[in-house]
């Protein structure tokens, strides 16, 4: 008889994950629990974590557990699978239309260029919305970069519920 498997989006959720050694699990939570339950800032985060590595490397723990400490508290996130799950959108500032982004997606991409105008016509026989979508910033370095005028990040109701 064939076992079936159920996956879903929220399955994640209930699978083993982050460090399985307990003095690099006790910084990693630590560290989560102090940024999100007492709002630490990452600098001070970062202090707190260099300062129990020093007490790790001072009380005779291997080295191989000392070089599994983190040492920026973003790592902490992602061992503990806490950065939320997001899509991210270009919004027409006109009629708010989302267009699908990914980080680097660019009007200037030559291999494979994003919009550069609103594409949406709110019936077959309206206009085209045609409002830009980009605006352009200068760098250090004087050279125009393009930024999206608006970008609406989602998180979806399942991932945010698990």
């Amino acid at each position: 008889m064939e076992s079936i498997t159920y996956t879903s989006s929220i399955d994640i959720h209930f699978r083993s994950f982050g460090p399985h050694n307990p003095v690099v699990c006790a910084a990693t939570v630590l560290t989560a629990v102090l940024e999100n339950m007492y709002f630490m800032t990452r600098r001070s985060l970062r202090v707190q974590l260099v300062a129990i590595r020093s007490i790790v490397s001072v009380a005779g723990i291997p080295e191989a557990t000392y070089n599994k400490l983190p040492k920026d508290p973003r790592t902490s996130f992602r061992q503990l699978q806490l950065d939320p799950i997001v899509r991210e959108f270009v919004g027409c500032p006109s009629c708010h239309c989302l267009y699908p982004y990914n980080p680097g997606d660019s009007p200037q991409n030559p291999a494979d260029p994003f919009l550069t105008h609103c594409t949406y016509a709110r019936t077959p026989r309206s206009n085209i919305c045609q409002s830009p979508l980009w605006q352009y910033r200068n760098l250090p370095d004087g050279r125009p970069h393009p930024t999206p005028i608006h970008k609406y990040i989602h998180q979806d109701i399942k991932s945010w519920l698990g």
